[in-house]
């Protein structure tokens, strides 16, 4: 008896014990809890973030999910100032500037628009990015930062981007027009720079450019003109000798018969129309001018980006499309094709602009 009570007083005594060691265990586990519990939420964190930034490698941006920087949606918010180009320019104030929210994308045009827009870039630590967010962003800053009011030609503000500079630059050269219309003046840098192009290629061309104001006035407000060392055009002697300015509507029919007196005794003819933006005009401008242009040369409709930057749809790229169709769908007789090679630098403002006739 005596034996059998000292043998349950053992058991007891372990089974004590071992309840004492549980406990003790219990509580450093939840003791430590916390800190397991942070250290799953880093990790989860670290392979959410890791996920969230990585493209598909055929990104389509429908399917693309991000989670953006700070950065990134300051500029998604930006606002975007341009002048209503349809106001008188003596009113062409702050209240006469339209603010746009800059659209990442539009919804028709989810696809990149610029050449090989839908690769994507490592660029290191995981972090990818596609090259139309990279060109998009440059072109979203080309606009927020005024660069088309920054760069002068031969001291004549020039409001070209440097690499469709370049490429123009390419093709005067390669097809060396001896009649360059210059749809669009404004303060007359870009037609200095074709006629500086030209002077290396032919002694006797001619630049026509028109605008319906004088191109001592600018259609960019004054406050946002970088330049202001830039002077009047007409003072060198490049203008004097290539250009002839045209003061007028680019829809008028006695320019467009102006015009055409010059096209006449032309053998190359190339236009560069940076005019109205509004789709209705450019298209208008299109169906008026393609006859012109030689074959084997250019009509280059630029700034078609504004159709993604704060325009849905109703600027020069809407123009282009509709011009392409028309011509598919109508007896006309030319026939011109979007020549995306002359996007050489893959960065372009005119993308889908270099519209080339080839019949």
């Amino acid at each position: 008896m005596i034996q059998s009570l000292s043998h349950v007083n053992n058991h007891i005594y372990f089974l004590d014990i071992r309840m004492n060691l549980s406990s003790n265990r219990a509580s450093s586990f939840i003791k430590y809890l916390p800190i397991f519990g942070l250290i799953l939420c880093f990790i989860l964190f670290i392979f959410k973030t890791n996920n969230s930034i990585t493209y598909g490698n055929n990104a389509c941006l429908n399917d693309i999910k991000t989670v953006e920087t700070k950065e990134q949606i300051e500029i998604r918010n930006v606002t975007i100032e341009y002048c209503n180009t349809s106001a008188v320019l003596e009113n062409c104030s702050k209240s006469d500037f339209v603010r746009s929210r800059a659209k990442q994308r539009i919804a028709s045009d989810r696809n990149a628009i610029f050449l090989h827009g839908e690769r994507t870039l490592d660029l290191g630590n995981n972090y990818h990015i596609s090259v139309d967010d990279i060109l998009f962003g440059y072109d979203v800053l080309f606009e927020v930062d005024g660069l088309y009011s920054t760069g002068s030609w031969l001291g004549a503000q020039f409001q070209s981007s440097p690499q469709d500079a370049m490429v123009f630059q390419h093709l005067l050269w390669k097809i060396k027009p001896d009649l360059i219309i210059d749809l669009g003046t404004n303060v007359g840098g870009s037609a200095l720079f074709f006629a500086s192009i030209m002077s290396f290629y032919n002694e006797q061309g001619r630049i026509i450019t028109i605008d319906m104001k004088p191109f001592t006035q600018n259609w960019v407000n004054h406050d946002h003109v970088k330049c202001k060392e830039c002077g009047n055009p007409s003072e060198n002697n490049l203008w004097k000798k290539y250009v002839t300015f045209i003061q007028g509507s680019t829809t008028d029919p006695k320019t467009i018969a102006s015009v055409k007196s010059y096209v006449t005794n032309a053998t190359r003819v190339f236009i560069s129309h940076d005019a109205s933006h509004s789709g209705n005009i450019v298209y208008q401008d299109l169906l008026n001018y393609a006859d012109f242009v030689s074959v084997d040369s250019y009509l280059v409709v630029q700034d078609t980006k504004l159709d993604r930057i704060g325009r849905s749809q109703t600027g020069p790229l809407s123009a282009v499309r509709r011009f392409l169709q028309h011509q598919n769908s109508s007896s006309v007789n030319y026939t011109y094709v979007v020549d995306r090679s002359a996007e050489m630098f893959y960065y372009s403002q005119h993308a889908y602009g270099w519209l080339k006739r080839i019949k």
